[in-house]
């Protein structure tokens, strides 16, 4: 079953289970998914506002287009999603903890959020956008990383020699968090 162009307001859907296994053009406001099992669902075109995703489980779910507006995203397992056509975008959300490993992001659009401590190990972040981001403690490790812009992200520490980075966009400021491991110590930069 597939609901389509459906707005949902303030539902707390472990008490309202969701009843369709694809949901196209709709839009969550103030919902609660904690702690549910979205195993084989599938989101097409779809917004989430302000919406709470705490200790949810996303075995085989689909994300295609999804955006998340102003959500708390917590220790997500991102890696468990559908990797088909998977794509989506981020505003104004706290991701922290969450595990992105070896995922498909090309052309992920982080903006002002916090990603604090996700890994990102072998991720395909190629043309991704990080604006205004924390990625304090962030984990880089054999990320692809080419044409990524990092230039209003902070906390970073990313090993150029440890990922691909071609073409990647640092600030002046960011300079550090590339340098690193090499334990060198630039005045000006923090």
């Amino acid at each position: 079953m597939t609901i389509y162009d459906q707005q949902f307001s303030e539902q707390v859907f472990s008490e309202h289970p969701l009843t369709a296994k694809t949901y196209d053009s709709c839009t969550f406001q103030n919902c609660s998914f904690a702690e549910l099992h979205l195993t084989e669902i599938a989101f097409v075109d779809c917004r989430f506002e302000a919406c709470d995703f705490t200790g949810t489980t996303l075995g085989g779910t689909s994300f295609r287009e999804a955006s998340f507006m102003g959500c708390k995203l917590l220790g997500l397992q991102w890696v468990d999603c559908n990797p088909f056509l998977l794509a989506f975008q981020f505003d104004n959300c706290q991701l922290d903890f969450s595990n992105f490993a070896a995922c498909p992001l090309k052309g992920t659009q982080f903006n002002n959020s916090s990603l604090r401590e996700v890994d990102f190990s072998g991720s395909d972040l190629r043309k991704c956008q990080f604006d205004n981001c924390d990625l304090n403690r962030a984990l880089f490790d054999r990320s692809q990383l080419q044409e990524a812009d990092f230039r209003t992200a902070f906390g970073y520490q990313i090993d150029p020699e440890a990922n691909q980075m071609n073409g990647a966009r640092f600030a002046v400021s960011g300079v550090a968090g590339l340098l690193i491991k090499y334990g060198i110590e630039i005045d000006g930069l923090v």
